[in-house]
């Protein structure tokens, strides 16, 4: 039959047409780990939903083989008074109280903050230490305490959410209010030099304090996809749209990486729709100024055709030369024409060529 904790999962996952599948099946968390592809096909005929199953029990897999053998979760308790008292009330019966959860909750993000409140809390250590605490109290289920973020394209998303979670929330609201922590700061890595070095574009100045919990929670995962993968592109866009804000400022900031590694670092830029991820980024950090361009372009057009005229006569680089002559033999009366020759032109105009 299957746990709660596999049902949980499944209706996280958007696979909950299948939890009678599981349970006709005896299907737990403690067997889902072992199912191998051929069993997969068994139990789940369609293909995508069959590929979302694969990837959610590789992320967990990889939890799993990350838990040190000595639980860092028992250890906790048998160092502080608080951690003995709950185990001497609720280890036995393996299952706590709300109160008792909640106690523990607050033990384990105090100790996950202990040494530097503006830490940054991945996702997969909230996975890893939801994990420990059933090994301790075996009657409690993971996903009471953490279900991560999830997102197969728009009518498929799911907020990371749980007891550990929302007790990190509340923390960091505490110590906000209280000054302890900087909220324009997004990473424990940055320091005095960090996203706020330089001046940054109206569209990042402010962040709501739900959107720095939020980017807390989910943000390496969505960057991590974003790193390896490149397809589909409806997923490519989903993902970046929710790594703006962090992306943004990490790439302003004076440690940020050059235009090269960011290249490299997110492969999707180099796909032919590429660019379009390059305006949804100006869209987010120069909100005034979407249509600025095309709404100016008719008022500079002349100036622009004139300065390219006068860098093809400046310039000693041949190859400039001819392109530039071939792009000014299609400048015509035509405004279309005339805008689609002027963009290229602005290419050449703006950077740093040999002249």
């Amino acid at each position: 039959m299957a746990d709660c904790d596999a049902i949980d999962f499944l209706k996280a996952w958007s696979l909950e047409q299948y939890i009678e599948v599981f349970r006709e099946n005896d299907i737990d968390m403690k067997t889902i780990p072992l199912l191998t592809e051929t069993m997969m096909m068994e139990l789940i005929p369609s293909v995508g939903h069959r590929a979302r199953l694969k990837s959610n029990i590789d992320q967990w897999k990889n939890i799993i083989q990350q838990i040190p053998s000595t639980s860092e979760i028992l250890e906790l308790l048998k160092t502080t008074n608080e951690g003995k008292s709950l185990l001497s009330t609720f280890h036995q019966n393996g299952l706590l109280d709300s109160a008792g959860r909640r106690r523990l909750c607050h033990l384990i993000i105090n100790r996950e903050l202990r040494d530097d409140v503006q830490r940054r809390i991945p996702s997969s250590r909230l996975h890893n230490l939801a994990y420990q605490i059933t090994k301790v109290f075996q009657n409690e289920r993971a996903s009471t305490y953490f279900i991560p973020y999830i997102s197969y394209g728009p009518g498929l998303k799911r907020a990371a959410k749980g007891k550990l979670l929302d007790c990190l929330n509340n923390r960091r609201r505490e110590y906000r209010k209280a000054g302890l922590i900087n909220s324009s700061r997004r990473s424990s890595t940055s320091s005095e030099s960090s996203f706020n070095s330089i001046p940054l574009p109206e569209g990042l100045v402010q962040l709501t304090e739900e959107e720095g919990n939020y980017i807390e929670s989910v943000v390496e995962e969505n960057l991590n996809w974003l790193r390896n993968s490149s397809d589909p592109w409806d997923l490519v866009e989903i993902n970046w749209n929710l790594t703006s804000s962090y992306r943004l400022k990490r790439l302003m900031s004076q440690d940020g990486p050059s235009i090269a590694e960011y290249m490299t670092e997110f492969p999707c830029l180099k796909k032919p729709a590429g660019y379009l991820l390059i305006l949804k980024d100006f869209n987010v950090a120069y909100p005034k100024s979407v249509d600025k361009l095309y709404q100016n372009l008719p008022i500079y057009r002349k100036k622009i055709i004139d300065l390219t005229l006068t860098r093809t006569k400046k310039t000693k680089d041949s190859t400039v030369h001819q392109i530039l002559n071939e792009y000014l033999q299609y400048n015509s009366d035509d405004e279309e024409t005339s805008n689609i020759v002027c963009l290229f032109c602005l290419v050449f105009l703006v950077g740093f060529f040999s002249s």
